[in-house]
């Protein structure tokens, strides 16, 4: 411990000091507005809260630390009127935010306007000099002398005493093969860890050994058993030194262990600790692989706990059976015991997974005479296809192949069972009727809560009834109808952005821009342009003006933190991939602690959005309380209610952020694509569009519209809810059975999990029809009997002619069906009116008209996994 003082620093007459010094850490007193001859300051907040913080910067100079190195602030005001005013003076100096308490309190010490005193905790600066020379006696070199250098060896067992402790890279050693950085990096830790726990148990051992064989009583008969004492009390390859009883001059005289030599008398250790630590560094060399196998089965229990393994009974089993076979045969050394056991688990997980894998659900699963597809893995199930295809992709063609009665059992990873639902009465069980017994899996909520939060879409039970019937009033049609204008406005200004980017890029290539681009005229100049991004900026913006009333300004500023953030989350990555595959495995903390970029980026993004999220509702809630909010945004709805709490509301508000804008992105991208594959759609909606809504060219004065403008476009609609049945944004979700229960007369064990695939069910050419697999606009609109079913009702044509409500399921149904369908609609509906009305569309590379050649990216959403390069050409006349 170390007392910091400077001469820069006034010395007050109070018996403290400015700062102590430890190794770990530097504690500060609290510093008063007073400079170094004692002068208080007289000044504003500010500057007395600037000359606190200089005399803390001293202080920590003088501990050779710095104000960057502070890890914890506390700050005590004689009046919460100056927190602001100190609050922006203090944000200068600890930029880097370290944790931090603000108290008001009666008095200060000094003169009665001594406004403020702050005191600090830090960090040492770790590569000093200092800290260099305190660490460079444990470095492997003096260590590895200090164990080795010869001593006037005390004991009986010279050759024990004398042998030389191995430690990896001795001199004189063999060379060994140079290890990978990799490898370095991953086992370096592992065996150092491993080693400290060797050390430790060496010398749990040796203190449990001296107390039973040299204490002042009588050496007790031991009631373990013989291989067990052994064990436990080995001797020691070294001999204590005791006094004699009669005290007489001279030396003290040697003894041997059973302490009957000489008589009795009180033992003690040599003074040379040297030797037992020799010992005990050699004893904790030489188990150093068991115990770090041992922690490796830590691990592995650690894993098997997740995978449903039974981990605690097999090892209570294999420890019975250790025991029993060392005991019966009287053979119990440590390596045969240890053996033993580790046989004994390794037949019982051999068990255990060969039931799993292989006979559970092949002979004795009640779900075993469900139908299920063929080409099916021995050991995978249709694992190998599902990860080789899009997510959803192999369910397409089974419900169109396997002949079920809403029910098709497949194999997953290592043969792991899964249903998929494919009839509207059984998923009007899962959905509807029987909906809380099926929840969202632990695993699945774990993750997406990492992202979403835990809002509506995560809750489950009383929790998710009572969130959704509080925010339903946000979600309504009368509130959704006051959101067209704002939909359309952002979607005038997105046309203005890309028509900028159009006439940027044009310039720079006048040949690919257009014919008239030379000629300093927008209209006919086209560019190359990535919906995905445009789109996804564009929503962004949407959710954050209509839903959270606030405009992120992605579109005209693609760098924009937020959009950056959400660009990293949802952006194809293989390390997200791996760390998917790690959770079949490993418990959910486990994964989500994996030191790899991925999850660094989603706890930074998390971070950030939360940061976001909470600025938003303190600011709704200060216009509140002002009774200014007025607002038609979901979060002022939400906030009026005044159902939810501040930390809930930032878990709603998470959920629709990502949720909402990402959702339409997938679904605009996927319309621009499947207008440029069928261009007479296109042609038509934009004849509808300028013709029923009012322009939105830059010559024409800015109009706006209302629902009933949406509504009365019966080609829009269609074309928007056939995108949507066609490239569901959400292409699949899992549901798993939360206790015994049954799906159409099926007994549904607890834990089975439940497949819902909308982009198969949107495909089912049981429910709609022989052209099923068809882009038909025509399917939705009144009058139409493109279905196959010769109904032209208007209710034939609002549900696309197909056989149930259940073969839409875009946005699923029931209790759990998605809360802002009609929003996500109605944004959809404008966004792609005004950019159809203004812009005409061409895939970029005609290779990806072939839908088979498409590669989609899984996940949350569906989206083109290389992005949706796509021509866009300006046109005149709205």
């Amino acid at each position: 411990m170390e007392h910091i003082t400077s001469s820069e620093l006034w010395t007050p007459s109070a018996p403290i000091t400015a700062a102590i010094k430890t190794p770990h850490a530097i504690y500060c007193s609290g510093q008063l507005p007073v400079d170094k001859d004692g002068n208080f300051c007289q000044g504003t907040i500010q500057e007395k809260t600037r000359q606190v913080c200089k005399n803390l910067q001293t202080v920590l100079k003088a501990a050779g630390s710095d104000m960057s190195k502070v890890v914890k602030v506390n700050i005590f005001l004689d009046d919460m009127a100056n927190f602001g005013a100190m609050n922006e003076e203090y944000a200068k100096w600890f930029t880097h935010k370290p944790a931090r308490s603000c108290v008001a309190v009666k008095t200060l010490p000094g003169p009665p306007n001594c406004n403020v005193e702050i005191e600090c905790t830090a960090l040492p600066v770790p590569d000093s000099r200092a800290n260099r020379q305190a660490r460079k006696p444990c470095t492997k070199t003096r260590l590895q002398a200090a164990i080795e250098k010869p001593t006037t060896n005390l004991t009986n067992e010279p050759h024990i005493m004398s042998s030389p402790v191995r430690i990896a890279g001795n001199e004189g050693d063999a060379p060994s093969q140079r290890q990978s950085k990799f490898y370095q990096l991953i086992m370096t830790p592992v065996i150092f860890v491993s080693f400290l726990f060797s050390l430790a148990l060496v010398e749990l051992r040796y203190t449990v050994l001296r107390s039973h064989l040299h204490s002042e009583s009588p050496r007790h008969k031991s009631r373990l058993p013989a291989w067990l004492h052994r064990i436990v009390y080995r001797e020691q390859p070294y001999r204590y030194v005791r006094v004699a009883k009669d005290g007489g001059g001279g030396r003290p005289a040697r003894a041997s262990r059973d302490g009957e030599e000489n008589g009795g008398g009180r033992w003690y250790y040599h003074s040379k600790q040297k030797k037992l630590l020799r010992m005990e560094v050699s004893d904790a060399f030489e188990i150093r692989n068991t115990v770090l196998v041992a922690l490796g089965l830590l691990g592995a229990g650690a894993a098997c706990a997740a995978m449903g393994l039974p981990w605690r009974e097999f090892t209570l089993v294999s420890g019975v059976a250790a025991y029993f076979l060392a005991w019966r045969h009287e053979t119990g050394t440590k390596g045969s015991v240890v053996a033993t056991f580790s046989l004994s688990w390794t037949l019982l997980f051999t068990g255990w997974a060969i039931w799993t894998v292989f006979l559970y659900p092949k002979l004795f699963s009640p779900l075993r005479d469900l139908p299920e597809p063929k080409n099916v893995s021995w050991w995978n199930g249709q694992y190998p296809r599902i990860a080789k295809e899009t997510s959803g992709a192999p369910a397409r063609e089974w419900i169109n192949t396997v002949p079920n009665d809403g029910l098709i059992r497949y194999l997953a990873l290592l043969n792991q069972e899964r249903l998929f639902i494919t009839s509207p009465k059984a998923l009007a069980e899962v959905l509807v009727t029987k909906n809380y017994e099926f929840t969202k899996p632990k695993q699945m909520r774990f993750f997406l809560a990492r992202v979403l939060g835990e809002g509506i879409l995560l809750a489950e039970g009383d929790e998710h009834k009572f969130q959704r019937r509080n925010l339903l009033p946000a979600f309504s049609f009368r509130h959704v109808k006051d959101l067209y204008p704002i939909f359309w406005d952002k979607a005038r200004e997105s046309i203005e952005v890309m028509t900028e980017q159009i006439n940027a890029d044009a310039a720079k290539d006048p040949q690919q821009g257009g014919q008239d681009a030379e000629k300093g005229s927008t209209a006919g100049k086209s560019a190359i342009l990535e919906i995905t991004s445009w789109a996804s900026r564009l929503t962004l913006d949407i959710i954050g003006v209509a839903g959270l009333g606030r405009d992120f300004g992605s579109l005209r500023d693609p760098s924009n933190r937020l959009n950056v953030v959400y660009s990293t989350l949802f952006k194809p990555n293989k390390q997200a991939q791996l760390l998917g595959l790690a959770a079949v495995f490993l418990p959910e903390w486990a994964v989500a602690n994996i030191p790899l970029k991925r999850n660094r980026d989603i706890y930074a993004a998390r971070a950030h959005i939360r940061e976001v999220c909470h600025s938003l509702v303190r600011e709704k809630k200060e216009r509140l309380a002002r009774r200014e909010l007025a607002d038609v945004d979901i979060l002022s709805v939400a906030l009026e209610s005044g159902q939810f709490s501040d930390d809930n509301l930032v878990d709603q508000l998470m959920t629709f952020l990502a949720a909402g804008h990402e959702t339409t992105a997938a679904a605009m991208t996927w319309a621009v694509y499947m207008l440029c594959v069928h261009p007479d759609v296109q042609a038509r909606l934009r004849a509808e569009v300028r013709s029923r809504l009012p322009p939105i060219g830059d010559e024409a004065a800015p109009g706006s519209i209302s629902s009933l403008d949406i509504d009365h476009m019966p080609y829009l609609n269609a074309v928007c809810s056939e995108v949507l049945r066609c490239w569901c944004p959400v292409p699949m979700t899992l549901r798993e059975a939360a206790h015994d229960t049954s799906i159409q007369g099926h007994f549904i064990p607890k834990g089975t999990r439940l497949m819902i695939y909308p982009w198969a069910l949107n495909y089912s050419v049981e429910m709609w029809g022989p052209d099923a697999l068809k882009f038909d606009p025509e399917r939705w609109m009144p009058g139409s009997s493109s279905s196959g079913r010769g109904d032209d009702s208007k209710a034939s044509a609002a549900s696309g002619g197909a056989a149930s409500n259940y073969a839409f399921m875009t946005f699923l149904h029931g209790p759990r069906s998605c809360i802002g369908s009609g929003f996500a609609r109605a944004e959809f509906a404008c966004l792609l009116a005004a950019w159809v009305g203004r812009f005409a569309f061409a895939l970029g590379d005609e290779e990806m008209a072939d839908e088979s050649r498409l590669e989609i990216k899984g996940g949350a959403t569906a989206r083109p996994a290389k992005g949706m390069p796509v021509r866009v050409t300006v046109l005149d006349g709205w």
